[in-house]
């Protein structure tokens, strides 16, 4: 667009005013060539002073304040067009609307001090019900009709804001309501806009350290009618509202017309309200007649909402009685007296983002109906914010509330104590409780039946802003966690008598038991935090140094009521905040880089090993879910010892959904069990793997497998059949079979899942409304060498007669009774019938489906030595059978993996990690190889059964023994760690992959930590140096006894640390040390987190005992499974073009680990980069925003061309330059003709995505199109 064609202020030395503008931008960091660049002044910042870098950068024209002296432009002030504008701010506006022309047909805007985000979303409700494409902007983000969401936008930038518009008139949107702040209309943000008609919800005391009294406010509210307003557009509001005589007043004047609802309203007259449970059934008058209305929310103040969206919808055509009709099926705002959970005796739990004083009294007003019992109230205020409200919101709570607790809400830079103070002047009787966490749990815990609490004041936002960090914290989570820690409390009937009994030396007062209770919980955290002082130097105990990178990165950005204020919160420096228009202008509304917001992991998944696999959930690392996981006996476990540590802060107990962990790290363990194990010398192919699943199962996580940050899985050597009892599949299936997977025949076993045992707590609190503190404050000590300890004993002799298992030995490890004649020893254990080998024992899993006591006959017609059978069901088999009857066969395994285990001298390895786990066992396993006998699962075996079973295989002569442990829950690793017993516990990374159900990263570290809990006395934890978990990490293996402490990585300095590495197209060659050892080695696939990886196994080769140097030799045969970075050549008529295959699964982490193999993969002359990639499915709420921030590692990767597939990455699609984009389609099937017609010899195409999205079958089909060179990919 030409310049000329953006503006018609005064030009200063503009001779090219046809210069063409190719973007806006107030940030001079974000300027590119072409762009104008807005020098604007803030309160504390002044946009000139960053001229000279736009200039630098290319800016094509500039746009400065009237004000704005001639020095400032530079010595050479001509070289560019100088817009000069009184008003700099709405110019920008304007600009940024005839830039971004195309908005919605129908856009509406609502402001007022509360309700504004409601009413946003009901309208939008009200707009899709009426069968328009609808979206809405505000506090929450910007979600359209169809459930897609572009972002957390409340009243942003003005260039955001109508791109935003813009994107949503492309994507066919043609209805939109957005909120519209105090500050935005102030700063002129949503200047330019086309409005239809415009809402005034009320006016409270909000916002006056920013405006000067509350005429200033109500003055910068009041643009949005007398300036964005024309002519008669309409102007809808209750008239009985705060403030709405004076707006009311104003549209008569400049002649709006105006629509009135509500007690005093003309157009929706409310002339009753009826309370139905949590509904109010309204009677309304209308021109149109009398309506009856079921409003399924619960306050006056909802039906004020309610209404005003209604009439905001009328206004723009909508028929009355289908915009009443739209009312009875309204869903709640997030966070806005959200009912997020009752006790067991039916108290009731909401969070509501009230921060006001009318909000906070008007949200607990709306509770009191519903209580029958007390109603508490925990809320605080936040720091840096207009201190006049404090002690008011004291007040409200007081008057309304039978309880009130005040606690932290976003202190910010003031002293939280010194915030709390000044609220509780207004409410003396209060009971403070500083730590927000504490204050929840507290409330929740003195709850009895009847009673109502409302957590108020952070709503939706899931993070806590502390000095100048954003702290993970959300109201729900916390809330929910004590709900159902309350319920698990023993001494949760102790409250059924009216009060609160915490056994706390009698203590039925709230202020003495929690002195009590955090007293007694610190004790131990002080006495170990004095002991890690001596050892640090650090005299003030421990202190957990977690970077803001270590942090939740996904904070939505607050409503602009309180946005208007928080830029300055969460922007990392001044300099990142360049100008105040993002510092102060987007007050409250810092963005969070995109590259940070957090990844969720990959589901891999593993061919089925038989019916167990087919059926049983998966461990994290398993092809399936691993929420099933059947943890060990809770007394065998040991507990973290010497320290108090609460379920929640270290072995969280919520049980997740079963798709928790997606993609944790590789496969889990297989995908659904069968009741036959088949085996195959070619490596499992997803097409294979997809005939056992039909679509749902596969893509709801039942057989999920894990991620594997870009490429690193191993082979698998079974794979499951797609019929019972079928011969193993000798070719792959074809492109047909593969996208018509759905029709599969179902599989064999099916193993219910067993209650979930969560590791004993070592001191956990009495009681859970007063939990112990968090994972103590901890600085990790600088890495030192730690010394590889001596193998001492002698060598373990080969018995390469001895069977398996003598009989004696199964039938002592497992109580069981031998019936039968003629029974053989064991030369194996299997659990699939289809590919018993004669002499093996076939161990019969019950599922809920299917039974393997129903294929155990035919195990033993096949050969097997025995069956493993339940009593129970004994009767029903054939008598000639052979079998060795148990009480449960799944419990017989774990018998026979622990008998193993205790027979065994192997040096064992241990691994767990969010990624990474199932490469890095098969590097074990090649590298501890040559140093002797080395026993490992055949594919990612890492689950409740899976760890049992690789156990149970162990020859009793293994030297070397590796396990991949893998979770889906907290307490799930203990009772596998506890059985494997290893001499080194190594962790490869912990990420931020299934967030949603962990609730933080360190959460997650939590649960990884468990691994520690089995480790054997003096044996080596072996952590990655890198990860920004290490310091939480390196406290957990200490509290666990953990006496021995090893690093890995790249970055170092570390024990075992990579100094140089040399990326190859076809591996990576390394030079580093080994602990004291200098080693150069190559691995063979590429990948940086294959080098990190190595490491981790060069270290553990070096504590066990095996040779390093033929460890690095054996590295060089490792090879990227198909799916995870298998590269191979295409034939292209005229030569040959490069695929890298990473189509088995996708993550946020994963796929941005491709993009950077496809950047490191060198391309011939004339060749291209090419990045296909597919939706990452189950990333939850942020998922489009997830795909969005992919735009930054796509431009990083050097990729000329980016195909993209699937409705979620259409976000990435629509951001890309149109030069990048190679072309779009919803099915991965849509691309193949597009994409064979496009490529050329020198090409690199690297595919990627989620399993659904079916990107596998899209290799296959380049593969048949272009015959693979024999050679391979160099």
């Amino acid at each position: 667009m030409l310049l000329k064609d953006l503006t018609g202020e005064q030009v200063l030395a503009a001779p090219e005013f046809e210069t063409e503008i190719a973007g806006l931008s107030a940030d001079s960091r974000t300027v590119s060539r072409g762009f104008v660049f807005a020098a604007l002044k803030g309160a504390k910042a002044d946009g000139t002073r960053f001229i000279t870098a736009a200039r630098d950068a290319g800016a094509g024209a500039l746009l400065v304040g009237s004000d704005t002296p001639l020095a400032a432009l530079g010595p050479d002030e001509g070289c560019c067009p100088v817009i000069v504008s009184d008003d700099p701010r709405r110019t920008l506006a304007l600009m940024a609307a005839r830039f971004y022309e195309r908005q919605p047909e129908t856009l509406v805007a609502v402001t007022g001090t509360s309700g504004k985000t409601s009413v946003a979303v009901f309208v939008r409700q009200i707009f899709a019900h009426a069968g328009f494409e609808a979206a809405s902007l505000g506090t929450i983000g910007t979600v359209t009709s169809r459930g897609a969401q572009y972002g957390s936008l409340t009243t942003p930038d003005p260039v955001s804001l109508h791109q935003t518009l813009a994107r949503l008139a492309d994507d066919g949107i043609t209805h939109a309501a957005l909120e519209a702040s105090s500050h935005g209309l102030d700063q002129r943000r949503l200047d330019g806009l086309r409005l239809t008609a415009a809402a005034f919800t009320n006016l409270g005391r909000d916002h006056l350290d920013y405006h000067a009294d509350v005429e200033d406010y109500l003055a910068a509210k009041m643009r949005l009618f007398d300036t964005l307003l024309e002519g008669d557009q309409p102007v809808v509001l209750e008239p009985s509202a705060p403030y709405a005589g004076r707006v009311l007043a104003l549209a008569h004047e400049l002649g709006r017309s105006v629509f009135t609802v509500g007690e005093g309203g003309d157009d929706l007259k409310l002339l009753d309200i009826r309370h139905d449970g949590f509904a109010q059934v309204l009677s309304i008058e209308t021109i149109e007649g009398f309506f009856e209305v079921r409003l399924p929310l619960a306050g006056r103040f909802q039906v004020s909402n309610a209404l005003v969206a209604a009439g905001l919808a009328i206004c723009c055509g909508v028929p009355t009685s289908v915009a009443l009709s739209a009312l009875e099926d309204l869903q709640g705002a997030p966070g806005r007296l959200e009912l997020i959970g009752e006790t067991d005796d039916g108290a009731l739990v909401f969070v509501d983002y009230a921060h006001k004083p009318d909000a906070l009294d008007t949200a607990l007003a709306a509770l009191r109906p519903f209580t029958k019992g007390r109603l508490i109230v925990v809320f605080g205020a936040g720091g840096d914010r207009d201190p006049g409200k404090r002690p008011l919101m004291g007040q409200a709570a007081a008057r309304q509330a039978d309880i009130v607790i005040v606690t932290d809400d976003n202190p910010r830079s003031e002293d939280p104590a010194a915030i709390r103070a000044e609220v509780m002047d207004g409410a003396p009787e209060a009971l403070e409780i500083g730590d927000r966490r504490d204050a929840i749990e507290a409330a929740i815990g003195m709850l009895q039946p009847g009673d109502v609490l409302c957590i108020a004041g952070k709503g939706h936002e899931p993070g806590q802003i502390v000095g100048d960090e954003v702290l993970p914290f959300s109201d729900h989570e916390v809330a929910r966690e004590a709900i159902a820690a309350l319920a698990e409390s023993a001494l949760f009937d102790a409250a059924e008598d009216g009060g609160i009994n915490l056994g706390l030396d009698g203590a039925r007062d709230l202020d003495d038991a929690l002195e009590q209770a955090l007293a007694e919980s610190f004790d131990l955290s002080e006495e170990i935090a004095g002991e890690t002082a001596e050892q640090t130097g650090e005299e003030d105990g421990l202190h957990l140094e977690l970077s803001e990178d270590d942090l939740l990165d996904e904070l939505f950005e607050e409503e602009d009521d309180r946005d208007a204020d928080e830029a300055q919160d969460f922007a990392l420096s001044e300099e990142a905040a360049e100008d105040e228009l993002l510092a102060e202008d987007l007050a409250e509304e810092d963005l969070v880089d995109e590259d940070e917001v957090l990844e969720e992991g990959p589901s891999e998944e593993e061919p089925a090993e038989d019916e167990l696999m087919a059926e049983m959930p998966q461990a994290e690392d398993a092809p399936a879910d691993e929420d099933d996981l059947l943890a060990e006996d809770g007394s065998e476990s040991r507990g973290f010892p010497e320290i108090r540590l609460t379920e929640e802060d270290l072995l969280a107990d919520e049980l997740l959904p079963a798709d928790a962990e997606e993609g944790e790290g590789e496969q889990e363990n297989g995908a659904e069990p069968f009741d036959a194990e088949s085996e195959t010398d070619e490596p499992a192919s997803e097409t294979e793997f997809v005939l056992e699943l039909d679509a749902d199962e596969l893509l709801e996580g039942a057989d999920e497998a894990e991620e594997d940050l870009s490429a690193d899985e191993a082979p698998v050597d079974e794979i499951a059949q797609d019929e019972p009892g079928a011969e193993p599949l000798d070719e792959p299936a074809t492109e047909d079979e593969i996208f018509a997977a759905a029709d599969e025949p179902e599989l064999e076993a099916d193993i219910a899942p067993e209650p979930e045992v969560a590791p004993r707590p070592v001191a956990a609190s009495v009681h859970p409304a007063f939990v112990a503190p968090a994972v103590p404050s901890f600085t990790a000590p600088a890495a030192q060498v730690v010394k590889p300890a001596p193998v001492v004993g002698e060598p373990i002799a080969a018995e390469p007669d001895r069977p398996l298992w003598y009989l004696d030995e199964m039938v002592e490890a497992t109580g069981g009774e031998l019936r039968g004649s003629d029974i053989p020893h064991v030369t194996g254990v299997s659990i699939d019938s289809r590919s018993i080998a004669a002499g093996e024992a076939f161990v019969a899993i019950a599922g809920e489906r299917f039974d393997g006591h129903d294929f155990a006959a035919k195990a033993c017609e096949a050969g097997a030595a025995l069956a493993i059978v339940a009593r129970e069901r004994v009767g029903a088999l054939p008598p000639q059978g052979r079998y060795l009857v148990v009480e449960d066969p799944l419990e017989a395994l774990r018998d026979l993996g622990r008998a193993s285990r205790a027979r065994s001298r192997a040096r064992i390895v241990a691994v767990t990690g969010s990624v990474g786990k199932t490469s890095t066992k098969d590097m074990l396993k090649l590298a501890l190889s040559p140093s002797g006998r080395t026993h490992a699962p055949v594919a990612s075996f890492n689950n409740h059964w899976g760890v049992p079973l690789t156990l149970a295989r162990m020859p009793a002569d293994t030297e070397y023994g590796v396990f991949e442990i893998g979770m889906n829950h907290p307490g799930e690793i203990t009772p596998l760690v506890q059985m494997v017993r290893p001499h080194v516990a190594a962790i490869t990374t912990v990420e931020a992959v299934h967030l949603e159900f962990f609730g933080s990263v360190e959460r997650i570290a939590q649960a990884k930590g468990e691994i520690f809990l089995g480790l054997e006395p003096g044996g080596l934890a072996l952590l990655n140096r890198d990860n920004n978990q290490f310091d939480l990490l390196t406290y957990l293996a200490k509290a666990a006894g953990v006496r021995r402490i090893a690093t890995f990585g790249r970055q170092g300095p570390a024990d075992v640390q990579a100094e140089r590495v040399a990326a190859q197209t076809g591996c990576s060659s390394i030079s580093g040390h080994v602990f004291d050892q200098q080693i150069t080695y190559k691995v063979g696939a590429p990948g940086v987190h294959l080098v990190t990886n190595s490491l981790a196994v060069l270290g553990a080769v070096a504590e066990l005992g095996g040779d390093l140097a033929r460890a690095g030799m054996a590295l060089a045969a490792f090879r990227a499974p198909k799916g995870r970075g298998e590269q191979a050549a295409l034939k292209l008529p005229n030569g040959r073009a490069t695929l890298i295959d990473e189509s088995y699964n996708a993550n946020p982490a994963s796929m941005r680990a491709a993009l950077n193999l496809l950047k490191e993969t060198p391309i011939e002359r004339n060749g291209r980069r090419i990045a296909v990639i597919g939706d990452m499915l189950e990333l939850g709420e942020a998922e489009l925003q997830l795909h969005e921030a992919l735009n930054r590692p796509v431009a990083e990767s050097g990729a000329d061309l980016v195909y993209c597939v699937g409705p979620r990455m259409h976000a990435l699609w629509e951001l890309l330059p149109k030069h990048q984009r190679g072309a779009y389609s919803e099915e991965a099937a849509g691309l193949k003709p597009l994409l064979v017609e496009d490529i050329r010899p020198g090409d690199v195409i690297m595919i990627k995505g989620s399993l659904g999205t079916r990107m596998g079958p899209l290799v296959e089909a380049l593969k048949r199109d272009f015959p693979v060179d024999d050679d391979g990919a160099e």
